[in-house]
């Protein structure tokens, strides 16, 4: 990440504690920072499918986790996009996020075609093990009704203008085209990532020359 200004921070920090201040809710220190998670080193394993249209790289045979991760348990669907301030704007959903205030967010995406919310949040810092990542709000006034839901998508900053895109789920129950399944259908992540579950994480690795 480029680097941000100490400057900038300051302002942003001061400007939403004087915020929550003036609302009568009395400023809080709030715990902002990653949680480390250290592990066993290990080789992603390299096994490419015989039906794969793509050469294999011929720079590089593997990459290999170097045992550090870093990360936020918050909601997910984070797609972040740099700001001329030199922060990440981004939306999130479907879990907590903390608020620079010491409070906590909860958005909810799915609960119901009327009663659900998308969040918004920042991420400041040039070290991708050692960022900030906070809530600056939700949005209650899209329902997804008639689809099942909505979910943040495409995010773009360009001239000083946040661009958040939505996309709404489809039916909840089989609709299929010829053999093709075309509703969602989650599946199970095939490695169950070191630490569980992070909304937003960043892991050391090193890729692996031939």
């Amino acid at each position: 990440m480029r680097t941000t200004p100490i400057t900038l921070r300051l302002a942003v920090l001061s400007t939403v504690l004087l915020v929550a201040h003036s609302t009568g809710t009395a400023p809080q220190i709030a715990d902002l920072k990653p949680e480390i998670f250290r592990f066993d080193p290990f080789t992603w394993p390299s096994e490419i499918p015989q039906d794969c249209p793509f050469e294999r790289s011929g720079t590089f045979h593997a990459v290999r986790f170097l045992g550090l991760k870093s990360g936020f348990r918050y909601g997910d669907t984070w797609y972040p996009s740099w700001a001329e301030n030199d922060i990440l704007y981004s939306p999130w959903t479907d879990g907590k996020t903390k608020r620079l205030d010491g409070y906590t967010d909860w958005s909810q995406s799915w609960v119901d075609p009327v009663h659900i919310t998308t969040g918004q949040g920042v991420i400041i810092g040039n070290d991708p093990l050692d960022l900030v990542a906070y809530s600056i709000g939700l949005d209650k006034s899209s329902p997804a009704a008639p689809y099942a839901g909505r979910y943040p998508c495409g995010s773009l900053v360009h001239d000083g203008v946040w661009y958040y895109g939505t996309y709404c789920l489809g039916p909840s129950d089989g609709v299929h085209y010829g053999k093709t399944r075309l509703n969602e259908n989650e599946k199970p992540h095939p490695v169950n990532p070191p630490g569980g579950h992070y909304g937003m994480t960043f892991q050391k690795i090193k890729l692996l020359g031939n």
